[in-house]
C-alpha cells in the first residue's frame, strides 16, 4: 500500500508541468490523487492520469464534443429557432493545442450574408457580426481547458470578450443598431463561406468544445462568472441554446430543440473537463490494464510568475509494491514522456 503526500513546487510558465511516476500497477488497483495549494496562491493545479502509452485518463463522467479539424467535421443546426438579433451572449469551454489554423468555433449564416455572426481564429480570436469584423489580440489555443464569452449588443455597439470569467478585450460604439436576421443556418466547428457550407480545413476547429451556451441578453460578467462552471437546466430566461453533450447526444437542452447535427469526426466523447471546475483537482481512478502509470500536476492556465508549492496525495494498494518518484520532465512543449 502506498499513501503519501509529496511536497513539490511549480513555475507558472511551466507548460509541461511535474510528473511522478506510479510503478508498474496491476489491473484494478485503485488510485485517490489530490493537490491542494496555499488560498493565495495565484497557481491553478491540474492533475491527471496517464498510461503506459501516455494516454490521458478520464477521471469524470462530463462528455464533451470533439471535432477532428477537417472541413468535413462539425455539427450543424438547420433554421435554428429564435436566434438572437439585437443582443446576444455566445459562451462555451474550449481546449485546443493547434497552432496553424484559424479554427472557428461558431457561426450563423443567413441567406445573403455568411458572416451574420461569426468566432473565427482561436490563435487571435476575430469577430464579425453582420459581415464586418475585427480581430480581439486574444487567444484561446493554450492546450488547456478555456473558457470563452462572447457578448455584444446593437444598441450601444458593446462588444466584450470574456476569457475564464475575466474581461479580455472590449469594443465600442462597433456595429451600432444593427439587427441581425432569424431563421439561419448555426454551425459548431466551422467557418460558412456559403449557406451551411464552404467549410475550409484550415478554419476547421481542431480540439474539444463544452457547456455551448447561445443567450438572446447580454450576460454581465459576475452572470458569466457564476455560471460558467454550473450546469444549466435548459429554461433560464434569454437562454436560447444550451448544448452540454452529457446525455451521448448533442440535442439543445432549451424548449427551441435547436438539435445539433453531427458530420464527419465529430464525436462526443469523455474529457478531463471536470462538470464543477474546468481543472480536476482530485479523482479516483481504478486501471484497467497493468503497466506502469504516471501522475502530471501543471497550472491549468499557463500564467507568468515564480514557482509555487503544492501538496500531492496519493494513496493505492496493489499487489506489486508502489513507489511514487519524480522523472525527468519532457521537453518544454512537449506531452509525450
Amino acid at each position: 500500500q502506498l499513501d503519501t503526500t509529496v511536497v513539490g513546487s511549480i513555475d507558472t510558465v511551466d507548460t509541461a508541468g511535474d510528473y511522478f511516476s506510479l510503478g508498474n500497477l496491476t489491473s484494478g488497483t485503485v488510485v485517490n490523487v489530490s493537490v491542494a495549494t496555499s488560498s493565495t496562491s495565484p497557481l491553478v493545479p491540474e492533475v491527471g492520469m496517464f498510461d503506459a502509452d501516455d494516454a490521458l485518463r478520464a477521471f469524470t463522467s462530463n462528455r464533451v464534443l470533439k471535432l477532428g479539424g477537417t472541413a468535413a467535421d462539425y455539427g450543424i443546426v438547420n433554421s435554428i429557432t429564435n436566434f438572437p438579433t439585437i443582443a446576444f451572449t455566445a459562451e462555451f469551454w474550449m481546449k485546443t493545442a493547434n497552432t496553424s489554423k484559424d479554427g472557428s468555433p461558431i457561426s450563423y449564416a443567413r441567406s445573403g450574408q455568411y458572416n451574420e455572426l461569426l468566432m473565427i481564429n482561436y490563435r487571435n480570436f476575430r469577430l464579425n457580426v453582420g459581415g464586418t469584423e475585427y480581430t480581439s489580440g486574444v487567444g484561446a489555443n493554450n492546450d488547456r481547458w478555456n473558457h470563452i464569452a462572447w457578448t455584444w449588443d446593437s444598441v450601444t455597439g458593446t462588444s466584450l470578450l470574456y476569457k475564464n470569467g475575466e474581461l479580455a478585450h472590449s469594443n465600442g460604439n462597433w456595429r451600432t443598431a444593427y439587427n441581425m436576421i432569424q431563421n439561419g443556418i448555426f454551425v459548431v466547428g466551422q467557418d460558412q463561406d456559403a449557406l451551411g457550407g464552404g467549410f475550409a480545413t484550415s478554419q476547421s476547429f481542431l480540439g474539444e468544445l463544452d457547456e455551448l451556451r447561445m443567450w438572446n441578453t447580454v450576460r454581465n460578467q459576475a452572470e458569466i462568472q457564476t455560471a460558467m462552471d454550473t450546469a444549466l437546466v435548459g429554461n433560464e430566461v434569454g437562454l436560447v441554446g444550451y448544448w452540454n453533450f452529457e446525455d451521448g447526444t448533442a440535442d439543445d437542452l432549451t424548449a427551441n430543440a435547436n438539435n445539433l447535427a453531427l458530420f464527419g469526426d465529430s464525436v462526443i466523447s469523455e474529457s478531463d473537463r471536470t462538470e464543477s471546475s474546468a481543472w480536476p483537482t482530485n479523482f479516483q481512478y481504478t486501471t484497467t490494464t497493468s503497466g506502469v502509470y504516471h501522475v502530471r500536476i501543471r497550472d491549468a492556465m499557463a500564467q507568468g510568475g515564480l514557482p509555487y508549492q503544492y501538496l500531492l496525495d496519493v494513496s493505492l494498494q496493489d499487489v506489486v509494491v508502489p513507489f511514487i518518484s519524480s522523472i525527468t520532465l519532457p521537453t518544454e512543449g512537449s506531452t509525450s514522456m
